[in-house]
């Protein structure tokens, strides 16, 4: 599956979007971009926690894993939910592509580097699944 449009995950309310509440169980990649389309954060689960990974990125957190927080009505968000095993090599394609902002405290070695290997998918017209 390619990468959904960009769309606002909540009304600044409690509850998330019901596309958002959809991705519970789903492993995938997610972009976080400001309403002005500067791309913020590129983030993944390949644990099937795609909601749990992108919903703390609107909530205060803590500790070793936590990352950059949002305000819900100043961001939008594009997902591609993917097989476990593709997850981890979309996301690097997308950080490699992209150069998030907020991703560029991922030390380099984290990163795939041969281009081979860090293409994303291709779709079966043999298009890429990145449509930024």
């Amino acid at each position: 599956m390619g990468f959904s449009d960009f769309r606002l995950v909540g009304d600044g309310h409690r509850q998330f979007a019901a596309w958002v509440r959809e991705l519970k169980g789903q492993s995938g990649v997610y972009v976080i971009r400001d309403l002005a389309g500067n791309v913020l954060y590129c983030g993944e689960s390949h644990t099937a926690r795609l909601y749990h990974t992108l919903t703390r990125h609107f909530q205060a957190w803590s500790g070793h894993t936590a990352g950059p927080t949002y305000h819900r009505d100043r961001v939008d968000v594009s997902v591609s939910v993917v097989p476990a095993g593709e997850a981890v090599m979309l996301q690097n394609a997308v950080i490699l592509a992209l150069n998030p902002e907020d991703n560029r405290r991922v030390p380099a070695y984290a990163l795939v580097t041969d281009e081979d290997d860090a293409a994303p998918p291709a779709d079966d017209d043999g298009t890429s699944d990145i449509p930024f």
